[in-house]
């Protein structure tokens, strides 16, 4: 399998290429059912997407100033969603209001550290330190219990579901665009 395409509308609106790790893996399962596996050689976005009898896909060639410019759209806002995810995320796991790093390797050390809470045999009173930002803004590597930093791992991964689900709502919204003032106008929002 050489990837998946992302099919709106008749039209292919996202290309996802093969990786070494699964796709269930690398998006929510909501974003995965919207995926299309491709056998053969990857279309263009924007190509028209034909399904044949036998379940396969065949694919048209795209208008050219259309195509160039819904895949320039598709790329800025993929763009945007990613720094969005690796921007960071805000979470009351402490019981009041934090903000989270949420680069690749604060990801991975959010995993490391969720993963260490949920062992058998934690020891009474187990806590993990992990760097967050209080809303003064004064950074600190503060002390989570279990439970804290499991509700950490759970709202940063809600801030990557959500911004999965806004850029695949806009990437439709592009393939359907009208004109391309409509498609200009279509806009990864500003995080507050």
């Amino acid at each position: 399998m050489m990837g998946y395409v992302r099919i709106q509308g008749g039209v292919v609106v996202e290309l996802i290429p093969a990786s070494d790790l699964p796709i269930s893996d690398r998006y929510h399962a909501e974003y995965v059912a919207t995926l299309t596996p491709l056998d053969g050689p990857p279309p263009q976005i924007g190509s028209t997407a034909l399904q044949a009898e036998d379940g396969g896909w065949s694919f048209g060639a795209p208008e050219r100033l259309a195509t160039d410019l819904l895949a320039a759209k598709v790329a800025e806002l993929d763009a945007a969603c990613a720094a969005t995810i690796l921007g960071g995320f805000r979470s009351s796991a402490l019981g009041s209001l934090h903000a989270y790093p949420s680069n690749e390797t604060d990801q991975i050390n959010l995993m490391g550290s969720v993963t260490a809470s949920l062992l058998p045999g934690l020891a009474d009173g187990w806590t993990t330190p992990f760097w967050c930002r209080d809303m003064a803004g004064a950074w600190a590597f503060r002390d989570h219990d279990a439970v804290q930093i499991q509700a950490v791992g759970a709202d940063g991964k809600a801030h990557v579901v959500a911004c999965q689900t806004l850029l695949a709502a806009l990437a439709e919204e592009a393939a359907s665009a009208s004109d391309d003032t409509a498609l200009a106008a279509i806009v990864w929002p500003e995080v507050a």
